[in-house]
């Protein structure tokens, strides 16, 4: 009876996990974009109207006796601010192994994701009590842009090597 098998050989770990690094730091910079991408797409809309003052429509401070101006329907781009606090991606070792990690300071980023926004009281001192609309966009970079198909793309460049 004839038999066929299938051999792996020259097993090197240490390659292996430099391979694995290596795939990360380069993919990290495909999943900003990502990110940026899915934050820009209009497709997170704050559920109604604004009012500002007309001197933080432009990024001033607020003074008093300034008026109020509608600002629009607002969406999760709005003044910037989010998008333009995320961070390079980051690559580290950790007690568990490698991660890729990237990062949004904007102090209400976590608020925008997971759709929790405080009540307050607005300039014409009524209370508004915001919709709470979650706009994930983390999911939707990592569904746009998985890293299993990228990391078995490089495992193929890695064994024809």
């Amino acid at each position: 009876m004839a038999r066929v098998s299938v051999k792996i050989t020259r097993w090197n770990k240490t390659r292996l996990s430099k391979a694995v690094d290596d795939a990360l730091k380069e993919f990290g910079p495909q999943l900003a974009e990502q990110a940026r991408e899915e934050i820009t797409t209009r497709k997170w809309p704050w559920p109604g109207p604004t009012l500002r003052f007309e001197s933080l429509l432009m990024g001033g401070k607020p003074e008093r006796g300034g008026f109020l101006i509608p600002a629009g329907n607002r969406d999760i781009v709005d003044t910037g601010t989010l998008l333009n606090s995320q961070q390079p991606p980051k690559v580290q070792t950790t007690g568990v192994g490698v991660e890729l990690s990237i990062t949004w300071t904007a102090p209400y980023a976590k608020n925008v994701l997971m759709g929790k926004y405080d009540s307050y009281i607005n300039p014409e001192g009524r209370l508004v009590v915001p919709e709470q609309v979650k706009r994930n966009w983390l999911t939707s970079t990592l569904e746009a842009k998985p890293f299993l198909p990228f990391l078995v793309q490089r495992w193929n460049q890695l064994a024809g090597q």
